[in-house]
């Protein structure tokens, strides 16, 4: 059987990836505080980058995974930050688990 989240659950998933990376961004100060500007998502203050290039880079990123999503081909989605020598800094992993429909939520 083959298991598929609907279009609602991937969009607000990508949503949610979406706020989460800018919020990255902006707490580990990987950009300028100045390309962030203070918004509100899901009721809390965030900060999401406005630069264009940066936020098209990452709307557009964002928008690849949702086919995967949908499809529920992918389990995990890692935010690496490297240093400028390639090594990887700090790793942030978002878990993804997919319910079937023989299994409750709890």
């Amino acid at each position: 059987m083959e298991i598929q989240i609907d279009e609602v659950a991937s969009d607000i998933l990508c949503e949610f990836l979406e706020v989460a990376i800018h919020s990255i961004l902006y707490t580990r100060e990987l950009y300028p505080p100045g390309v962030f500007s203070r918004r509100k998502k899901y009721n809390v203050p965030v900060q999401i980058c406005y630069h264009p290039e940066l936020a098209q880079y990452i709307t557009d990123m964002i928008s690849s995974l949702k086919p995967l999503l949908q499809q529920c081909a992918m389990d995990r989605v890692d935010l690496v930050v490297l240093a400028t020598s390639g090594d990887p800094l700090e790793r942030f992993v978002f878990e993804i688990a997919h319910k079937k429909d023989d299994l409750p939520l709890t």
